[in-house]
């Protein structure tokens, strides 16, 4: 039996983009991956997901629940004139306090999103490398910083200062 024909004699237009100074060809699905090649794309995803996206969401709702009954103390409604309230030293420690929380607990919401955000679109770069650069390296990691190197230390920074902030908060 002969060999199957294409449906098309066409050539495909190959499209490209250029990603650090290397024309990058993308959609090459046509090309199978090897199987450890395969496993450690899988394995970088997965180290992405477990050990940032899903804590900083877990993060970022609960100090989100913390802002929420930030608003339901009894005095943030009030909105007399502050200069009853600032009278003596303990009040006055008190309002900086509450401010001093309110910066950490809304900077901890802005930091654990951004990872998430950012974590979410190196799993799309990840999965978007062609086939022709995408190698076997030694570990899942070493993968992740070859291609997404920006990415893992935005996430990174943003992760632990919006945790350390959390903490603080």
């Amino acid at each position: 039996e002969p060999p199957a024909k294409p449906l098309a004699d066409e050539r495909r237009v190959r499209r490209v983009r250029i990603r650090r100074g290397k024309e990058r060809r993308l959609r090459d699905y046509q090309n199978a991956l090897p199987e450890a090649v395969c496993k450690q794309v899988d394995q970088a995803v997965t180290y992405f997901s477990n050990s940032v996206r899903v804590p900083a969401a877990l993060i970022a709702g609960q100090a989100g629940n913390m802002l929420w009954r930030m608003t339901e103390l009894p005095g943030v409604h009030n909105r007399g004139d502050i200069s009853q309230v600032v009278g003596s030293r303990r009040s006055s420690i008190y309002i900086a306090l509450f401010r001093v929380h309110l910066l950490l607990t809304l900077y901890t919401v802005c930091a654990q999103l951004t990872a998430v955000l950012v974590c979410s679109t190196a799993h799309a770069q990840i999965l978007d490398i062609g086939r022709d650069e995408l190698a076997l390296e030694p570990t899942a990691l070493d993968l992740i910083i070859r291609h997404v190197e920006f990415e893992y230390v935005a996430v990174r920074v943003a992760f632990l200062s919006g945790l350390v902030a959390f903490l603080l908060a």
